[in-house]
């Protein structure tokens, strides 16, 4: 904090405005170490049954194995515990299919990397900057970008009144717009990722936000395929939940 505080100092900036964002980086550790729950836990198995062989045996050179094999075993458990945790928070929110863990590195996740092709053991660092792009917040998470902003906040008020924050849509939901506001800050960030009505999601399931035609006058919007979707109920919200319109 002293030397980002010197370096705004230098540099005649401060905190005012501030932008955010995330990349993702590789773990240093093998993908051939990744593992599944069965496969992890027949190890755990294996490894208990080795560590209690070598526990019976005298002599300086078993003391050592015995202390390598518990060593692994505690690794083996750590991995196992974080993996089990991590498919409950799966199930929680009703995904399906199993969690892979790479036990040489159990903090990062098992996912896409930026070419949307390989699954790599991974972090998300993240990164909060003035308008001279000096660094006045960052964070990793293992696997969320939104997560860490209010610690990126709370770094960059260290420097100085945050009067606007400036994230892409990948960070619109309701954690970021709570996390803002309860500090006063003015939040610009897009709510859609559609750029124009000559753009397309990768997806043909969905329809952009941007091919839905809003007629002011009749309060309805017009779907491509002709339909009308109007306006049922109307919410106005309230200390914890925003106002809304519902189609």
């Amino acid at each position: 904090e002293k030397l980002t505080a010197w370096v705004l100092q230098v540099t005649g900036t401060g905190a005012g405005t501030v932008a955010g964002d995330g990349s993702i980086i590789e773990a240093a550790a093998s993908r051939f170490q990744e593992i599944k729950a069965e496969a992890l836990a027949e190890l755990v198995v294996k490894q208990r049954e080795k560590m209690a062989a070598s526990e019976q045996e005298a002599g300086e050179e078993k003391r050592r194995e015995t202390e390598k094999a518990r060593h692994d075993l505690n690794s083996l458990l750590e991995a196992q515990q974080v993996l089990e945790e991590r498919q409950q928070q799966r199930q929680s929110r009703g995904k399906k299919g199993e969690v892979t863990i790479n036990r040489q590195e159990p903090e990062a996740v098992i996912q896409p990397q930026k070419d949307k092709k390989r699954l790599q053991a991974s972090y998300k660092p993240s990164v909060l900057v003035n308008e001279l792009r000096i660094i006045i917040g960052q964070a990793v998470d293992p696997s969320s970008e939104t997560q860490v902003v209010t610690s990126l906040l709370d770094q960059a008020q260290q420097q100085g009144v945050i009067e606007t924050a400036l994230f892409d849509a990948g960070y619109f939901n309701q954690q970021v717009i709570d996390a803002t506001e309860e500090r006063g800050i003015e939040l610009l960030c897009p709510e859609g990722r559609s750029q124009g009505k000559d753009w397309h999601k990768q997806s043909g399931k969905y329809y952009p936000k941007s091919h839905f035609q809003y007629d002011p006058e009749q309060d309805h919007y017009r779907c491509p395929q002709g339909e009308l979707l109007t306006c049922q109920s109307r919410y106005k919200g309230n200390a914890t939940s925003p106002a809304y319109r519902l189609y």
